[in-house]
């Protein structure tokens, strides 16, 4: 697939959730260790299993995304972005699930509703996937996915070996630690803080495809995740086309 420049998908009045995104997406797992994993995430959301590694993911994602109400979806709403996410396996209290700490997207619609909404850490950025495993997911597809920033370049080469017969994508939790400041009954102004919880409903799970491959990071002493180098992922993995409902399902927890 050759690359093109990012889509153009203007902010449109359907920009509060809920959303449908249907789409794919390949992952590179492996663990960060866990004096490294104690500087980008918070003590609270720390797994307590006192492992030596926190299994941690690249994703890169390639999306088309709507509006989403109870009589089905927007399909006259429809925008594209592409995505790619550094996330953690956390916890916090009876909920097991991952945080997204990193997050770089091309599309600006996308950007703002993540940010606004949710809370999520995106950031505006060049992303380049070439290759049709996001777009085929045939053995043998491959994907040469990079997200360049000011400080550098993350990078996922993948190439899809089995067509394993699981679903694509199964439930998740995706937690979001926010601080928001608020007027405080004319006393000024109070910062309140609250964690995000998304439940992420599947429509579809997709095709669940092994790959193998190799993770590149070419990042600056600047950015924190400089300290990881290249991690050797223990597996690789891709979603192809799944879809999902994001936003029906959202809890507050202060």
């Amino acid at each position: 697939m050759a690359y093109r420049e990012p889509w153009p998908s203007p902010v449109r009045e359907w920009a509060d959730p809920p959303w449908w995104l249907r789409g794919s997406c390949v992952t590179a797992w492996f663990e960060t260790p866990r004096p490294i994993a104690t500087k980008l995430l918070s003590p609270d959301l720390l797994p307590d299993d006192h492992g030596p590694g926190v299994m941690t993911r690249l994703r890169f994602y390639e999306v088309h995304y709507g509006a989403f109400t109870e009589t089905g979806r927007d399909e006259g709403g429809v925008g594209n972005f592409r995505e790619a996410v550094v996330a953690f396996a956390v916890h916090s209290g009876d909920i097991a699930g991952e945080v997204s700490s990193f997050m770089w997207t091309d599309d600006m619609t996308y950007l703002l509703w993540g940010r606004e909404v949710f809370g999520w850490p995106l950031i505006q950025a060049t992303i380049r996937e070439d290759g049709d495993l996001l777009t085929v997911g045939h053995i043998e597809s491959t994907l040469s996915a990079s997200v360049e920033i000011p400080q550098g370049t993350l990078r996922l080469e993948a190439t899809a070996q089995e067509d394993d017969g699981r679903p694509g994508v199964g439930f998740s939790t995706w937690l979001t630690p926010r601080r928001t400041v608020r007027w405080a009954n004319g006393a000024g102004v109070e910062v309140q803080r609250d964690l995000l919880l998304v439940y992420p409903r599947v429509v579809s799970a997709g095709r669940h495809l092994r790959c193998e491959g190799e993770i590149r990071l070419e990042l600056s002493e600047s950015h924190p995740l400089h300290v990881l180098k290249s991690p050797v992922a223990h597996s690789i993995d891709a979603a192809v086309d799944f879809e999902l409902v994001v936003g029906s399902n959202v809890e507050v927890r202060q």
